[in-house]
This record gives structure tokens, sequence and C-alpha cells, in this order.
């Protein structure tokens, strides 16, 4: 039987969604004789480093943007993320044209998309199932920012065209395709022990580690508004920050659940694969809020309602915040079944189901 070829889209806002969607191929590769070429353009490096192999082939294709924020700051920019909507689908007839013929000339079996939506118009017009993974659709991330508009109702008609979505948790509760089914946690296993990662960051026994995940392009800024020295913790972060207890994760690390998992609490934006990097490594979680961001809402309603973190508003102190947070414990023993960590081996067994 001739090696199956999948076709995986990833989102280019961020690196979450390529996080998770790692999980998902690594898995696929493990299980099933398939080939996946990988289309995306931001988050490219980190995905080429971390899945290496024959089997995996990458091609630099911007599929979408997310949203455009403030400069130095987490509040989206209406304006900008406005006029970034509106010249990305203007430009969707050439995109999904390239891509439809890329699809039929690479002989394509199955399209995966996280989450971009012109995918799965290009998979329908070439004939071909499609599959949607994600906790949001961008028609109702966009809708809560600038509103029902054109726009927005072309990315809803665009999802609608895929086969089904796999629905992770934390998932939007307006999320339609045209069936779906839900998956349990999907996160990058741990490859490294706590005790083995904290040695490396001479990190002592007694020390507190806090993880401050939010992201690369505000850090630094974020940091020097809201962290201050007087923090009961080392603080671990993607880049040398301005203040002296902070300590660097190595230049290339590529696998940050590991670093997670080496900590006693998250700091992160609400954002889904450190969220469940955290939760899967049994980590607690402070997270900061945007409340105008459907998905950040979302995931920290359940975060306190499962009982294994707290959420604040953007303007709040954190240094505050975290030091309450360490004096604090979480219990993650009452867990549903649905936040284990075996979400990509069900999207895998599902997957191989349509080849």
């Amino acid at each position: 039987m001739p090696m199956k070829t999948l076709c995986y889209y990833i989102s280019d806002h961020g690196y979450g969604h390529a996080a998770r969607s790692i999980a998902i191929i690594r898995e696929l590769l493990a299980r099933e004789e398939v080939e996946v070429i990988v289309k995306t353009a931001k988050p490219l490096g980190f995905v080429r480093a971390s899945l290496r192999g024959e089997r995996v082939r990458f091609c630099e294709q911007e599929n979408d943007f997310g949203f455009v924020l403030k400069r130095g700051s987490l509040a989206v920019d209406r304006e900008a993320t406005l006029r970034n909507l509106k010249r990305w689908v203007s430009r969707w007839e050439e995109y999904i044209r390239g891509e439809r013929r890329f699809l039929e000339e690479n002989r394509i079996d199955l399209v995966i998309s996280d989450i971009a939506p012109q995918p799965f118009i290009a998979a329908e017009e070439a004939g071909i199932a499609s599959v949607a993974i994600s906790n949001f659709t961008w028609d109702e991330m966009y809708r809560a920012i600038v509103g029902e508009r054109e726009e927005v109702s072309a990315i809803r008609d665009a999802y609608g065209k895929a086969s089904e979505g796999l629905l992770l948790p934390f998932a939007l509760e307006n999320i339609t395709f045209r069936k779906s089914r839900r998956l349990s946690l999907v996160a990058r296993q741990v490859t490294q022990s706590r005790e083995k990662i904290r040695e490396r960051l001479g990190i002592g026994k007694e020390e507190k580690l806090v993880y401050f995940g939010l992201g690369m392009s505000v850090a630094s800024c974020v940091a020097g508004k809201f962290l201050k020295d007087d923090i009961k913790a080392r603080i671990l972060v993607p880049e040398k920050l301005g203040f002296k207890n902070a300590v660097k994760i190595p230049k290339g690390e590529t696998e940050s659940q590991n670093y997670i998992a080496a900590c006693d609490l998250v700091v992160s934006k609400a954002g889904y694969s450190t969220v469940a990097e955290a939760i899967s490594a049994r980590v607690p979680l402070l997270l900061i809020n945007r409340e105008e961001i459907p998905e950040d809402r979302k995931i920290c309603e359940d975060v306190v309602r499962l009982g294994v973190g707290r959420s604040v508003k953007q303007e709040e102190n954190l240094g505050e915040k975290i030091n309450e947070m360490l004096e604090t414990e979480f219990s993650f023993n009452l867990l549903p079944e649905e936040m284990e960590n075996k979400g990509a081996g069900e999207a895998a067994e599902y997957i191989a189901q349509l080849l």
C-alpha cells in the first residue's frame, strides 16, 4: 500500500498552535506510515527543530495572522487588527487557488488545519477530506473584537467546509462544524525530569521557580511594569529581563514543556498550549485574563473552576499575586478524564481511520 500524505496547516498566531500540532504529528509519525507536509510561516523554525525525520517536509506558507497587539502590551489593537483582517480575506482567492493546485499536484490524502480557515475551501474544491483541530475558530474571535462583518462571515463559511472538527478542551461554546468530536488534553510529553532541568538551571531544591510565559514579543515590556525584585522565587523567562531573580531558558531550546514541568507556578496569558502543558505537569497557573478575547475568558473560567489556578486582570500587580500563589495549595487529584494528556493519541487514531 502506498504511503499516505497529509498536509498540516498551522496558524501563524504565536507558537501555541504549533506546540500542540507537534504533539499530534509526533503521535501520527509514531503510529502510522504517513508522510506529513507542514505549512506555516512564523513558527516554521520552531516546528522544523521539533520534527526531524525523512517523513516530514516543510513549506513556508503564511496562513493567517491572529491579532495585532498594542506595542509592549497584551491588549488587542482593534484598528490594526481590522485592517489586517480586511487585507487577509481580500487575498483568499489567490491563496485558495494556489493551495488547491498544491494539494492536487502533491496527491494529498488528507488536509488538517489548526486553525486557518482557507485550507478547508481548497480541500473541498480538490475533493479531499479535511479535519479542523482547535479550541476556538477565528470567526468567533474576530467577531468579539471587530463585530459581525462580511470578513467574519467568510471565515465562518470556510469552517463549514471542514469534513470534521476535533475539539480540544477549553473549546468555545459556539464552534460549529459539519460534525465534531471532543479530544482529551493535547500537550507535548515531558521528556526530561524536573530534577535534571532544575539542576541545569542552577535552582536549589528549596527554591521556588516560576515560569513566565507571556510570549517573546511582550515579555520584557510587561515584566518591567508588573514584576518587582521582591518576588519570593526565581523567574524562568525566554529572554533575560531586567531584574535580579530572572533565569534564562537555554538558547535554542524548543521543548519548553520540560521547563514548565520543573516549575512551581506558571504565569501566562491564557493560551491553550501553555495551560495544557502546565495542567499535564500538575503545575498551578496564574493567568492574565484579557476579557475582550473569548478564548482567554473561557480558559480562565475553566482553570478557576477546575481548581488548578487563578486569573488576574492585565493591570494587576503580578508580584503580589505570585507570592500569594506560591503559598497556596492546589490539588490536581479530582480533574475530569478529559484533562489527561492523551488527546494527541486520540487525534492520531481518528486521523488514521480517515486514511
